[in-house]
């Protein structure tokens, strides 16, 4: 009898534990339902930050996309497909689960215009839902997010199995 207590204390603390997990995998799951939750780009901040850039150091726009990244310290991947290099500027985006950054210039102007906005929420929920990846630059402790999804699967199958034990 005392194995049974104990398996229901661990099996009610484990429900809690994926909790909220269940929670963002049920929400971020409406926003691939129903597209209407997609979002624009609309600008929310900008300003001008005072960068030197040389055309010819860069021959992708993903090198001057990371080493803008890079060097301004944001976090977040690089989008190819939002960005370009020409003869005149650039054009950079970077974005996270909760914020977009594009960074426009011209070649041989020392200032860069940094403009971002704020996602909606169900955006950071639904980069939750499968997250199962490195954020360029950002902390171990958002780079640990796998860690919980997986070991979140692992104790609903736990829990499930001891559910059907109790």
């Amino acid at each position: 009898m005392k194995v049974k207590n104990y398996l229901l204390q661990f099996h009610i603390y484990l429900g809690l534990f994926c909790t909220p997990y269940l929670l963002i995998f049920a929400l971020s799951s409406l926003s691939f339902n129903h597209v209407s939750l997609k979002e624009e780009f609309t600008p929310v901040k900008s300003e001008k930050l005072a960068i030197t850039l040389n055309k010819e150091r860069f021959n992708t726009p993903r090198e001057l996309g990371e080493a803008l990244r890079d060097s301004l310290q944001l976090i977040g991947w690089f989008i190819p497909w939002e960005s370009r290099i020409d003869s005149s500027g650039f054009l950079v985006n970077v974005r996270n689960l909760g914020r977009d950054f594009r960074m426009t210039g011209t070649w041989g102007i020392p200032e860069i215009e940094l403009t971002t906005n704020s996602t909606r929420f169900i955006s950071l929920l639904k980069g939750l839902h499968g997250l199962h990846e490195e954020i360029p630059g950002a902390p171990w402790w958002i780079n640990g997010w796998w860690l919980y999804q997986d070991l979140t699967v692992y104790s609903l199958l736990f829990w499930a199995l001891s559910g059907i034990y109790l």
